[in-house]
């Protein structure tokens, strides 16, 4: 039977009522029945504990449901003196209260955002043009013309009478590919009782700074590989583009940027222009050597096409600035160039951590977890080109 979250928001009441007997600390034992019972719950729906707490708990002023409960549990996230709040208060109602430990992760993540501004330079949220949470397996999809309509391929002005163009959404023939990433850490009970959790900080900013390059390395797979009903991105070798007259001979492994604005020149022409570059290391310094001093050490190129009104960092003809994103997995000597608007979709697995929830429920250790289950699709297959300027 599938449940609709819907069904939670009916369930709305206040957090005594919802929570339950979890904050009971004289009987550990009803504190840890009433632990799993919320996580049979959020597994039921296949929401998060956050999610699950934020549908069914009313509001309160500006505090959302789950904020609610952890001042009902006394489970603040940073210390506030001034308005009576002490971080290790939150300690103290995890070893006393087991059935509150489903909350350890939560709280955590939210101790980290306020000590430390996370600034990934590799994440896949610089990739992607959508985010989703599924409860389910999840099938790719193509997106294909009708039969008969290949020579009226897109938008286009359609005289009275004649047919619309369609594009059809497919069902692929495999389903999304979808990986856990990330790692854990474990607290004894006596780690719990004598050092403030704030302590775990940055042990847990590195766990979740490595978690997003992980999930960059399978977004960047996806973009160069395709996703399985969707072929890998076409390759434009640099040194077979024409319509360059009076470019200077070609210069393997180094972006020359006659002929880079030539590609960048075809791909507006065909409607998807670029305005996402996907690049490791060497290729940015490439790319940065373009806005360095030329030959003759006072103008760079890039001032030298601005004075003929071009910017070689903007897409042609287009006002849009071309992002540059660093990931250390885009293929050697080339640049990944997409429309990131339409290419990239992210589907994020609901309530994986469960299971490792309501284990650390039964323990005297807690097993912090940072991970995700996480898998990629592309939009639209045309939408990606290879610069390789290694040949």
């Amino acid at each position: 039977m599938r449940y609709s979250i819907l069904d939670l928001l009916a369930k709305r009441s206040d957090a005594k009522t919802i929570l339950g007997k979890l904050g009971d600390g004289e009987s550990p034992d009803a504190s840890a029945s009433a632990g799993r019972a919320i996580l049979h719950q959020c597994q039921k729906y296949g929401v998060s504990v956050r999610d699950y707490l934020d549908l069914t708990i009313e509001p309160v002023g500006d505090h959302s449901g789950y904020e609610v409960a952890l001042m009902e549990l006394n489970m603040p996230v940073r210390d506030d003196f001034s308005n009576g709040m002490v971080l290790q208060a939150a300690a103290e109602t995890f070893q006393t209260r087991p059935g509150t430990k489903i909350l350890f992760k939560e709280v955590i993540d939210d101790i980290i955002q306020w000590k430390v501004r996370l600034d990934n330079i590799e994440s896949a949220s610089n990739l992607i043009a959508n985010s989703r949470t599924i409860d389910a397996d999840e099938m790719t999809v193509r997106v294909e013309l009708d039969d008969g309509d290949a020579e009226n391929r897109g938008t286009r002005y359609v005289p009275e009478g004649s047919k619309i163009p369609v594009r059809s959404i497919k069902a692929g023939e495999s389903k999304v590919q979808i990986f856990k990433h990330g790692s854990a850490i474990r607290t004894t009970y006596e780690f719990e009782r004598n050092v403030r959790l704030d302590v775990l900080t940055p042990f847990l900013a590195r766990i979740a700074r490595e978690l997003e390059i992980s999930k960059a390395e399978q977004a960047v797979d996806v973009l160069v590989n395709g996703d399985g009903n969707n072929n890998a991105a076409p390759v434009v070798t640099q040194s077979t583009i024409s319509g360059v007259t009076g470019a200077p001979a070609n210069t393997a492994g180094q972006i020359q940027w006659h002929r880079f604005f030539r590609w960048l020149m075809d791909r507006a022409a065909a409607g998807i222009p670029v305005d996402t570059v996907v690049m490791n290391y060497d290729a940015f310094f490439q790319w940065t050597m373009l806005f360095g001093n030329n030959d003759d050490k006072t103008t760079s190129a890039a001032e030298q096409l601005g004075r003929a009104g071009i910017q070689v960092n903007r897409n042609p003809i287009f006002d849009q600035p071309i992002t540059p994103v660093l990931s250390g997995f885009a293929p050697a000597g080339k640049l990944v160039g997409f429309s990131r608007a339409e290419t990239l979709e992210e589907l994020k697995r609901a309530n994986s951590n469960i299971e490792e929830e309501e284990r650390n429920i039964l323990n005297q250790t807690i097993t912090m977890t940072k991970t995700e289950n996480t898998g990629y699709r592309l939009v639209f297959s045309d939408t990606r080109s290879v610069y390789d300027y290694a040949n």
